[in-house]
């Protein structure tokens, strides 16, 4: 009795698979990086994900930043979403997979916080969504930050120097 092609040992049956719908999201950016910082201007690079994977065109970057990085990985939707222009003004939209990309965005002058972070979602034109990039933590200007102004600063600030003196009287007593 002879065997039918997809039986074999190692083989798998794709019947109902269409390959006219796209079946599978951009790959996420792994490599995004600042590679310029100039007061409040920042120079953002990244390899091309593609459509499919790491193959094609993507549809379109939503960036987004947020002041917790933790939070930003957990859910991106509570990013403040950037809007990236390209050099003529209109919308920016990607390169073939693995094309090395550029864009240089504007932060905020008001920004609260003393970090920026910044991430990518990558979406195609049937609106399948990578995973989020990597997160790109950025320093606000030393000139710009106030200790006192940030709470999780504060907090760290007050926890080290409770945790120092409660050290402290505990080693004493052991001594003493």
């Amino acid at each position: 009795m002879a065997r039918k092609p997809s039986q074999g040992p190692g083989a798998f049956d794709v019947r109902g698979l269409n390959l006219k719908v796209d079946q599978f999201p951009p790959s996420p950016i792994t490599d995004l990086v600042p590679t310029e910082v100039k007061g409040n201007r920042v120079t953002l690079q990244w390899t091309a994900p593609g459509d499919d994977w790491t193959e094609g065109t993507a549809s379109e970057y939503e960036f987004r930043m947020w002041h917790d990085q933790d939070a930003l990985r957990n859910d991106p939707s509570i990013g403040i979403s950037l809007a990236i222009e390209n050099t003529e003004g209109g919308k920016y939209s990607p390169s073939p997979s693995r094309t090395i990309e550029s864009v240089t965005i504007k932060l905020s002058d008001s920004w609260p916080f003393p970090f920026y972070f910044i991430a990518v979602i990558t979406r195609d034109n049937d609106n399948h969504t990578s995973e989020l990039s990597n997160v790109v933590r950025l320093p606000r200007s030393e000139t710009q930050y106030d200790i006192m102004s940030d709470p999780a600063a504060i907090f760290a600030y007050t926890y080290a120097i409770v945790y120092f003196f409660t050290r402290l009287i505990e080693t004493y007593a052991i001594i003493g």
